[in-house]
């Protein structure tokens, strides 16, 4: 009985949320936008994963394809390491 319930709470859910949905989120957007945030960042993950592995060599070639492609000229060349 409780999961049949259930199944038809979220299935009225799901047809109120088609009906209105769209239409309450703008609401919210214009008349509450500080809850409007709250429930966008309620949906967001908690954590992110930031480690990016970079290929410098990869990176440097990609830099001068595109350096050319662009019609820049090559960057003045270090003097002893200067």
């Amino acid at each position: 009985m409780r999961n049949k319930l259930g199944e038809a709470f979220i299935e009225d859910l799901r047809d109120a949320w088609l009906a209105y949905g769209a239409n309450a989120l703008a609401r919210c957007a214009t008349e509450e936008p500080s809850q409007f945030c709250k429930i966008v960042a309620s949906l967001l993950p908690k954590d992110f994963n930031i480690n990016l592995g970079v290929d410098a060599e990869t990176f440097v070639q990609t830099f001068r394809a595109a350096r050319q492609l662009l019609g820049n000229d090559d960057p003045p060349r270090l003097i002893n390491g200067r």
